[in-house]
């Protein structure tokens, strides 16, 4: 894979964790088992008020300002110059709704953003590699701006305020297709999660060229979404008499601003 920090600086140690297409199999063959919590990575709290709202075409990125953040300017502006796909795509797993919306085009590589919300007010979602006694809706890991001030509602907390279920969700890039070619499995991608004041989860993705990916006029992203419940103590819905997982592979074709130009 192509190695970014080099190329762009230093990135947090978690972002650098990688999703393996082996994985994402073993994590639907295996219906009733315990399935791995994935490593994942989270933004700066800067990032946190960029990605709020739709961003508007060739003006502003949502996937530049989420990368940048982690690459510096230099990515960023590269990204900002791709090629942009800002539309929205979604899908509902049971309580869950999955939405990418921007995937842009570089010489070396993909990259996407999206949102996981609750489709009942009564859902709390917890990203991966959070814990129910975290305080909810703040990114982790990430130095002071980042932290929660002391006494902030957990996650448990919230949904005993709602008398609600914490539901832990994920989604990852699984395959590429490019104009209606073969659609690929990754073997490899970078993937993060990040929570919001909101209750939404902001989600990315980066898939390196070389992989599956090539300059396109149209691009199918199939990804692997999934959402499980944990109990207010802790506890995972996961084993054979109450397992609460669900997830399946859902597709996004999205075409870029610069062939939707070129069409005209």
């Amino acid at each position: 894979m192509m190695n970014l920090k080099n190329m762009y600086g230093s990135t947090p140690e978690r972002f650098q964790s990688r999703v393996r297409y082996a994985l994402a199999q073993a994590e639907r063959n295996a219906a009733s088992a315990h399935r791995p919590v994935w490593r994942t990575a989270v933004l700066t709290a800067l990032v946190m008020a960029l990605v709020l709202g739709v961003a508007a075409a060739a003006l502003h990125s949502q996937v530049a300002e989420y990368f940048g953040q982690f690459y510096g300017g230099r990515l960023r502006d590269e990204l900002l110059a791709g090629n942009i796909a800002q539309e929205m795509h979604s899908t509902r797993i049971g309580d869950v709704i999955y939405t990418l919306e921007e995937v842009v085009y570089i010489d070396n590589g993909l990259y996407g953003v999206g949102r996981i919300t609750p489709a009942e007010e009564t859902i709390v979602l917890m990203a991966e590699d959070y814990q129910v006694t975290d305080a909810a809706g703040y990114g982790l890991y990430y130095g002071e701006d980042s932290r929660a001030p002391e006494g902030a509602p957990t996650y448990a907390d919230r949904a005993r305020e709602k008398n609600g279920k914490i539901l832990i969700v994920s989604t990852v890039p699984e395959a590429v297709g490019v104009d209606g070619g073969t659609v690929l499995p990754l073997a490899t991608a970078g993937y993060s999660l990040y929570p919001q004041m909101d209750g939404s989860i902001v989600f990315a993705f980066e898939i390196p060229t070389g992989v599956a990916v090539e300059d396109g006029q149209e691009y199918l992203i199939r990804l692997w979404s999934s959402n499980w419940e944990v109990t207010q103590d802790g506890q995972w819905l996961r084993d054979e008499t109450n397992d609460t997982y669900l997830g399946e592979t859902w597709d996004a074709v999205v075409t870029p601003e610069r062939a939707k130009e070129e069409e005209k």
